[in-house]
């Protein structure tokens, strides 16, 4: 199923795409994380990267950048097999910075991915813990209704 899946993912998600279509691709990035792990597995050197950058991208819309915390989440497992310093502190860093986005929607998604990645992380995001628990602190006076819950849940 993924040499037939990745040349449509891949059209998708191009940056010349609507926000909708590029945001239907990363989903179905997402969609097929596990499924497909072992022959995605090659990918996911540049795949990581390019997720990672629209989760930079402010000017990204927020349904985009929301759909892309869940499919980096999908990759945990992969990001932590690797050298930390190459994919899971640059994930760690954008899901902090998206936990602080001002769209709630983007920060339920981001401690939801977050949730996720320290879940998987165990012991390895303890050199982390101070950036994180800051950004954490940061978050609490930020966040309305529902997302307090969701930032508990993280911790």
């Amino acid at each position: 199923i993924l040499p037939v899946l990745l040349p449509l993912i891949k059209e998708r998600i191009e940056p010349t795409n609507s926000w909708v279509a590029r945001e239907s691709g990363i989903l179905a990035l997402g969609a097929i994380a596990e499924g497909c792990n072992l022959g995605i597995k090659q990918y996911l050197p540049q795949i990581v990267p390019f997720l990672l950058s629209i989760l930079n991208d402010k000017t990204a819309k927020s349904f985009l950048r929301g759909i892309t915390c869940w499919t980096l989440s999908r990759f945990s497992r992969w990001v932590l097999a690797q050298p930390l310093d190459v994919y899971f502190r640059p994930m760690l860093e954008a899901l902090c910075a998206s936990i602080l986005d001002d769209n709630k929607k983007v920060q339920e998604t981001a401690c939801s991915a977050f949730a996720t990645l320290e879940e998987v992380a165990q012991t390895d995001i303890l050199p982390y813990l101070t950036p994180v628990l800051q950004t954490l602190v940061t978050a609490f006076p930020k966040y309305q209704a529902k997302n307090p819950l969701i930032l508990y849940d993280s911790i």
